[in-house]
């Protein structure tokens, strides 16, 4: 018998003794997947009984999966002469072999998607395309085309059909059968339906990846209409006069003028951009008083003009760039700058890299060099003006200039260093063994090896950097920064460096390891019944290695929209420090351009992580836009209905414009739900005083105070100041009701963020994935954390319109704010029912997110009425207090129904 690993089709056809063969019985099924998945997928199911004693391999078969006489026996059974590498073809587990009696049964189960155009080896059937959407299916199985071939089924799955061998024993809309028939003759058509068709086109054409592209053009060019909008108004707000004394009738510090300008030419700003810090000059350009306001939205008690640019003492750092802060300083010009720069780096990664990976000899320069401009454009070394302890503009520090160039000289020199030893490996090929190409067809040893992991690991590490660097400047800009990052930036520079550098590079190291993981695992799957050719190996590990940057770098940028989320929050906490009004009260809500970063970040988070189940990526951009319309359409709609906005702006102005004011309020409120319950009590009986008659009269008379907030309008009845005080929120500016609701909103997500990804990995395909494909451990990871972010990008949406959302009772506001969302949902699920794509994790997704909002709202009463927890011995107990006049019941129905909903679908998923 020849031995396993000779490469002769002649040697091994003799060698598996085929006419032995001829006494087994074989039977094969095949199914085709087309309802509810974006491509066909093909089972295939081979059940071969094979007679111990006639076949000389039969007893083979039993032994060992890692022996090689198994696969000997296995490749002779299924494969004979053919040794080629079934790369289409996918098993959940190895063949079940069970002896029984005087024969072993062998089942072997495998399935193929139908996603390109390459001919399909699954199983004993051969899958190859015949024109347009119309495939031939042929049974060839070399071995066993002279067994008895008991049936032969074949499952369309609604598929049109045609039978080629004219043959069938018996054929109906679904199915085709052949009994007692030779596997030779056995050959049908099928035609793929024009849904699958389309997508399968699109996929694997030009004007797919133009269609991933156009959703980057179209998220940049919204990008920069927000921004700029947010400069305009910052940089064309005139200056107003010092805040009005603080109640108490203690006056504030009074506003001090600011350098005047120099006399010498200013440095050109760009076009459109605003001169010097144009969220604090007047409108001449000259600065004005600066007004700042506190995290809750209270004036400031300093009150300080910011340095003119152009006056800063400090010297210029690098040519024609002033070192103190000034313009590039201001978030909304970093904004744009990323919004262009990703828009441009996002169609060189698509159009270069998707279809196929580059040739390494060019790639790896260019990638490196796009790595490292995107980082030095970034400056992470800028940081935006000077900031008091609480986050009050200020002059500069007298080494504001020095310490800027100690930063740069660190993130350069250490970037710099990188790309250089990743460029030396190019020059040097010869060092590491690697032709002038750097691809050798034979691959490479292990010094090769090295040589590109050097080059991938800089390149990965340079891209990871610039993200980072991106993510600190618009942080720092924003505020968004703890104090104690910024002094150890500032003091440290080196040391924060070196510890990213090797954060970084202990990423890059992970992404690298995965890579040479899943490839390893390919290779043992592509070549699980060929001849192990060590060249063959080497040239696949190789091959692997030059591309490891390229698939990653794809990878990596396509969460780029991470960054987008953060410069916008960081734009929008720039505009609510550095904003100048002539209200004298509370803001109800961002507006103009802070209400449409507000609607894109809702749309980028929760609304982006939703368009994930709505099908194929070229609708991206029509979902982001459609979110954000419907967001301010429910604003139109519901704004005039809103608790505060149905009392007009006069209850703002007199009963919240200060704490002292919303301290009463809250006071109010207590007083009208301690009366409510001694009204209660009397009702029931089981209390005689106060009468009845009293407690009506301060009701009356909390009615009467807050009308006489509303100069005289009567407000609606059913309104009472405990609405008002709800309404309001527990903070006492948007922002700050932003940033406690989303903190609600990420814990309250955690458990569905576990849940949402379990049902992905639990699917088959995907489970497979995860030891297949190179970047599917860290998808997963990165999964998890979009969606969290999601969760807390729709509670920050939701305590920045918490005063603006319709709604009597707290709980509506989530309601809205989950319409607007359901408006694109609902569209994509009749768009999902159209083209026969399973909707399901769509509707489970909506649902979530209802439930986790719901949760954030009663939870933003509970905080609202915080200083009455010490009254109530838990947290739930405040709340059947708050709400027994609304119906705590039937907010607890709801919340049930939601989660029950949600369990049903989840239930229903994971059964599948």
């Amino acid at each position: 018998m020849t031995c396993w690993g000779c490469s002769s089709a002649e040697a091994r056809q003799q060698s598996c003794w085929e006419n032995q063969l001829s006494t087994s019985m074989v039977d094969a099924k095949l199914k085709f997947h087309q309802h509810g998945e974006s491509f066909v997928r093909v089972d295939s199911h081979l059940r071969v009984e094979v007679p111990l004693e006639e076949w000389s391999l039969a007893r083979k078969l039993t032994l060992s999966k890692d022996s090689a006489d198994y696969r000997v026996a296995m490749h002779c059974l299924l494969r004979g002469p053919d040794n080629t590498q079934h790369n289409a073809e996918w098993r959940t587990h190895d063949p079940a072999v069970t002896e029984t009696g005087n024969k072993v049964t062998v089942e072997y189960d495998s399935f193929a998607w139908i996603k390109n155009y390459q001919p399909i080896q699954l199983g004993p059937w051969l899958i190859e395309r015949l024109r347009d959407d119309t495939w031939t299916v042929r049974l060839r199985s070399p071995t066993l085309r002279k067994a008895h071939w008991r049936q032969v089924e074949v499952d369309t799955g609604g598929l049109r059909f045609s039978d080629l061998s004219q043959r069938a024993s018996s054929s109906d809309a679904d199915t085709l059968m052949w009994t007692d028939w030779p596997p030779g003759r056995i050959a049908f058509e099928i035609d793929l339906p024009w849904r699958r068709y389309w997508l399968l086109s699109y996929g694997n054409s030009f004007w797919g990846q133009l269609g991933i592209a156009a959703w980057w053009v179209c998220a940049s060019a919204l990008i920069v209409l927000a921004a700029r909008r947010a400069q305009r108004a910052s940089s064309t707000t005139p200056a107003t006069a010092p805040d009005p004394p603080r109640p108490g009738g203690a006056s504030g510090p009074k506003a001090t003028p600011g350098p005047k300008a120099a006399s010498g030419p200013k440095a050109a700003s760009g076009p459109g951009r605003a001169s010097g810090a144009a969220a604090v000059s007047g409108r001449g350009g000259n600065p004005g008083p600066h007004t700042a306001s506190g995290p809750d939205g209270n004036p400031g008690p300093d009150t300080a003009s910011a340095p003119d640019t152009a006056s800063t003492p400090n010297a210029a750092f690098g040519p024609g760039r002033a070192s103190g802060p000034g313009d590039d300083d201001n978030p909304a010009t970093a904004v744009v700058q990323w919004a262009l720069v990703s828009a441009a780096v996002a169609l060189m990664v698509i159009l270069l890299f998707a279809q196929k990976p580059p040739h390494p000899q060019w790639g790896i320069p260019l990638s490196i060099a796009a790595g490292l401009t995107l980082l030095l454009v970034a400056r992470p070394w800028y940081g935006g003006p000077h900031r008091t302890a609480r986050g009050h503009t200020s002059e500069p520090p007298a080494d504001f200039a020095d310490r800027r160039r100690r930063q740069a000289r660190a993130v350069v020199g250490t970037a710099a260093a990188v790309a250089v030893l990743g460029l030396f490996v190019v020059p040097a090929h010869r060092l590491f063994g690697l032709p002038e190409s750097l691809v050798s067809e034979r691959g490479v040893g292990f010094p090769g090896q090295v040589g590109y992991a050097l080059m991938g690991l800089a390149t990965v590490w340079l891209w990871l950097a610039a993200m980072v660097a991106w993510a600190w400047r618009f942080a720092r800009e924003g505020a968004l920064l703890p104090d104690s990052w910024t002094r150890a930036w500032d003091t440290s520079p080196a040391r924060c460096v070196t510890a990213v550098s090797v954060l970084l590079g202990v990423v890059a190291g992970s992404l690298l390891w995965c890579a040479r993981w899943t490839s390893e695992n390919q290779w043992k799957r592509v070549t699980w019944l060929t001849d192990p050719d060590p060249v063959k190996h080497r040239a696949h590990t190789s091959g692997v290695m030059a591309n490891f940057a390229f698939t990653d770098l794809t990878w990596i940028f396509s969460y780029s929209w991470i960054l987008t989320v953060v410069a916008l929050c960081a734009l929008l906490h720039f505009r609510v420090m550095t904003q100048r009004t002539k209200r004298r009260h509370a803001s109800l809500g961002p507006e103009g351009p802070d209400l449409l970063l507000t609607a894109t970040v809702f749309a980028l988070t929760a609304g982006l992580e939703g368009a994930g189940f709505a099908g194929s990526q070229a609708q991206f951009s029509f979902w982001l836009v459609l979110n954000i319309c419907s967001l301010f359409a429910v604003l139109a709609v519901g704004r005039r209905w809103s608790v505060l906005s149905r009392l007009g702006d006069d209850l703002c102005a007199k009963r919240l414009k200060n704490k002292k004011r919303h301290a009463e309020l809250l006071l109010k409120s207590r007083e009208y739900r301690h009366l409510n319950q001694q009204l209660h009590l009397l009702d029931q009986g089981r209390a005689t005083t106060p009468t009845r008659e009293e407690v009506e009269s301060q009701l009356a008379a909390l009615r009467t105070w807050l009308v006489s907030g509303c100069s005289g309008q009567m407000p609606p009845a059913h309104i009472s100041v405990l609405d008002t005080a709800l309404a309001f929120g527990p903070e006492g500016h948007w922002w700050a009701n932003a940033v406690r609701a989303a903190r609600w909103a990420f814990c309250f997500g955690i458990p569905a963020s576990i849940a949402l990804p379990y049902l992905d990995v639990k699917e088959s395909w995907n489970l497979i994935q995860l030891t297949f494909e190179p970047t599917a451990i860290p998808q997963l990871v990165a999964t998890v954390i979009t969606y969290q972010l999601a969760w807390a990008g729709a509670g920050f949406t939701l305590g920045a319109l918490w005063r603006l959302l319709p709604g009597h009772h707290s709980p509506a506001r989530a309601w809205s704010l989950t319409f607007s969302y359901a408006v694109p949902a609902g569209l994509t699920v009749l768009l999902s029912l159209f083209t026969d794509v399973n909707f399901r994790n769509l509707l489970l997704y909506s649902l979530i997110m209802l439930t986790i909002l719901t949760l954030t709202s009663i939870w933003m009463d509970t905080f609202t009425l915080r200083e009455d927890r010490q009254y109530w011995p838990s947290r739930f107990a405040l709340l059947l207090s708050v709400y027994q006049l609304r119906g705590v019941s039937t907010h607890v129905a709801w919340i049930v129904a939601q989660v029950a909903a949600a369990v049903a679908i989840f239930h229903t998923l994971a059964g599948s």
